[in-house]
């Protein structure tokens, strides 16, 4: 074998280990890509999760104050018509 056909695959064979390479590199590059999305989406999913929590607390808060306000005013009502019921 001459020694320009030696380096000639020498050099094709070092092209291939190259592409190889690249192509590992590439894919491994992209798992972290998909890992760093899948991250993502889930923090964005508890975010999410928490602010819809934290919502609905206000609301629930919201009902029991309201509710709690009624049943005082209801409360009032009735004293005030025993009151004037007594007199009578």
């Amino acid at each position: 074998m001459s020694f320009a056909r030696a380096e000639k695959e020498r050099l094709e064979k070092e092209r291939i280990a190259c592409e190889k390479e690249l192509e590992r590199q590439r894919i491994e590059k992209e798992k972290l890509e998909n890992v760093n999305k899948n991250v993502l989406k889930r923090t964005y999913c508890s975010e999410k999760n928490l602010n819809v929590n934290v919502s609905k607390k206000k609301k629930l808060k919201n009902v029991n104050k309201n509710v709690l306000k009624r049943e005082r005013i209801a409360v009032k009502k009735n004293l005030k018509r025993q009151r004037i019921e007594k007199r009578n």
